[in-house]
C-alpha cells in the first residue's frame, strides 16, 4: 500500500474517531442538560434521538465528506439502531439495577457499545481468523 492508499483509509478513520469524541462530549451535555427537566430514563431516550441527528451531521459532513440527503439518514439509521438499542439498554440496566450516576451511566453504555462494535468490525474485517488459534 503506498502512502496515498494508506491516507484514503487512515484521515476518514481519524476523522471518524475525532468525530465520535465530539458526539460523546454532546452527548453527557445534552444528558447533563436533559436531566434537570425529565427522568433520567425519558431524558435519555430523547438524548439518543438529538444525538442520532447530530452524529449523522458530523459523521457525513465531517467524517466521511458527503452530502446530507433523506437517504442518508435512512441508511444512517439502519446502521445505527441496533447499537443505539442496546446503548439504551445498558444505561437502563446500569441505572436502575446497579443505581449508579446517570452521567456514569452514559460514559459505561457509550464504552461498552464501543467494544462491542470494535468486536464486530475486528470479526468482519478478519473472516479468516480462527479464536484461539495463533497468527
Amino acid at each position: 500500500m503506498n502512502k496515498s492508499q494508506i491516507n484514503k483509509h487512515i484521515v476518514p478513520l481519524v476523522r471518524y474517531a475525532l468525530g465520535s469524541v465530539s458526539v460523546l462530549g454532546l452527548k453527557l451535555i445534552i444528558t447533563w442538560l436533559l436531566l434537570n427537566a425529565a427522568t433520567p430514563l425519558l431524558a435519555y431516550l430523547f438524548v439518543h434521538i438529538a444525538v442520532f441527528f447530530i452524529s449523522y451531521a458530523i459523521h457525513a459532513r465531517w467524517s466521511f465528506r458527503v452530502p446530507f440527503s433523506l437517504f442518508g439518514v435512512r441508511d444512517y439509521f439502519k446502521t445505527v439502531i441496533a447499537f443505539k438499542i442496546v446503548d439504551y439498554l445498558l444505561f437502563s440496566v446500569f441505572f436502575k439495577l446497579f443505581n449508579i450516576e446517570a452521567l456514569w451511566c452514559v460514559v459505561l453504555a457509550t464504552l461498552a457499545v464501543a467494544l462491542v462494535r470494535f468486536v464486530f468490525v475486528k470479526q468482519a474485517l478478519s473472516p479468516n481468523e480462527v479464536p484461539g488459534e495463533a497468527n
